[in-house]
């Protein structure tokens, strides 16, 4: 791992616009909205989430359909903004070509 799950916790708990960042849960991405509750749901651009099937299983869970789900379009390009550019920095700084797990 490059950057730790808590460090970028920490990196997202920080900008202005957040109420409040949290960790999921591994098999279960729903467990985490349904203790929280929140009123919005941001995905951001390269995210492979179809908002629909979101919207669906939140309905499913009871309770949670009037969470809307929206998606961040505006797409910033720089060097090291997204985890993906990222690990093909490291990767390639180390000599290891785009072979990282």
């Amino acid at each position: 791992m490059v950057i730790p799950e808590n460090q970028r916790l920490e990196v997202v708990s920080n900008i202005v616009y957040v109420h409040k960042a949290r960790l999921g849960y591994e098999g279960d991405m729903f467990r985490v909205v349904e203790e929280e509750r929140p009123n919005i749901i941001l995905l951001g651009p390269n995210q492979p989430f179809n908002e629909d099937s979101l919207r669906e299983e939140l309905k499913k869970r009871g309770g949670l359909g009037n969470i809307e789900v929206l998606r961040f379009n505006d797409y910033v390009d720089c060097p090291l903004c997204s985890t993906t550019k990222i690990l093909k920095a490291v990767s390639n700084k180390f000599g290891q070509g785009s072979s990282l797990p």
